[in-house]
């Protein structure tokens, strides 16, 4: 059987040991037609450079160029292998949370082999202490992700969780992000400001996040 998207088609498989797997194969015209599509959101955000109405929103150049890199990681395999693996490490601490094995000996940039993960989807999983578990467990781990590893899967909707074997499983690590330490201290001043009421600590706060990306408007701010 097989599931179909823009970049890529999962196949199942089982390997000569017996060992059942899923295979991800990039499709071979996806590189060039994502080229094109990225081509065509930069002109539109160098048309709309300048232009007040978009201005005071948002950054339309930054986000697409944010998004074409996102894009073109998402097009090299190994990279999301190494993704998955990092992200074990990661969830370690916890019984209840988990990533399917990488086969690094038959996975290239544009294949990627990996453990099949024989489960239902999150929200069908069946009432029970160990869903409640891993329910509180998932929660926790994205305070870990992001505040003390720097590293989380950025695409977390309920068709990437599954659950399998009384755990939840995280899958397709195209997208993944990491923030560095300096910015991981600075959320964490974010709650603390919010549990205080502080809006003024709040404010600096955001200041300080803002100015690593650039120039603020204080006053404006």
């Amino acid at each position: 059987t097989r599931r179909s998207s823009d970049l890529a088609q999962v196949h199942r498989a089982v390997l000569g040991n017996g060992d059942e797997v899923v295979v991800k194969v990039q499709r071979p015209s996806a590189e060039d037609e994502m080229c094109k599509d990225l081509a065509l959101l930069q002109l539109f955000a160098e048309r709309a450079k300048g232009k007040e109405g978009f201005d005071k929103i948002i950054d339309l150049p930054a986000i697409i160029d944010h998004l074409s890199e996102s894009l073109q990681h998402e097009l090299d395999f190994t990279r999301e292998a190494g993704n998955i693996e990092h992200m074990a490490k990661v969830l370690e601490p916890y019984s209840r949370l988990a990533v399917p094995r990488v086969y690094r000996e038959y996975s290239t940039h544009r294949l990627l082999e990996m453990e099949r993960v024989s489960g239902v989807p999150l929200l069908q999983a069946p009432e029970s202490p160990q869903r409640k578990e891993a329910a509180r467990q998932l929660v926790e781990s994205f305070y870990q992700q992001v505040l003390s590893a720097g590293f989380f899967h950025a695409d977390p909707h309920p068709g990437n969780l599954m659950w399998a074997d009384d755990k939840i499983y995280f899958l397709d690590f195209g997208m993944v992000g990491e923030i560095d330490a300096r910015a991981r201290d600075l959320l964490g001043f974010m709650p603390l400001a919010f549990w205080h009421e502080d809006t003024a600590f709040l404010s600096d706060v955001l200041i300080m996040l803002s100015e690593r990306h650039g120039n603020v408007n204080e006053e404006a701010f």
